[in-house]
């Protein structure tokens, strides 16, 4: 249950980040929004999904994993 609150905490702050950002660095997608996406796609591996709440990670998620160097 730690964990799960460290990736809740994570989550939150990333998404206020993604708040007033298009990228987690500002306007430019930056090795910073590569981590972050590898980071989220572990999560979702292990049934840590993104929140409800967290509509600007779920903005930023989809707009990363569009980037055709995120295809599988």
């Amino acid at each position: 249950e730690r964990g799960t609150a460290r990736v809740a905490r994570f989550y939150q702050k990333i998404n206020t980040q993604l708040g007033e950002n298009t990228f987690l660095a500002g306007e430019a997608f930056t090795v910073a929004d590569i981590t972050a996406f590898c980071t989220l796609e572990f999560c979702k591996w292990i049934d840590l999904d993104i929140p409800e709440d967290c509509t600007h990670v779920k903005r930023w998620y989809d707009l990363v994993a569009s980037r055709p160097s995120a295809a599988d």
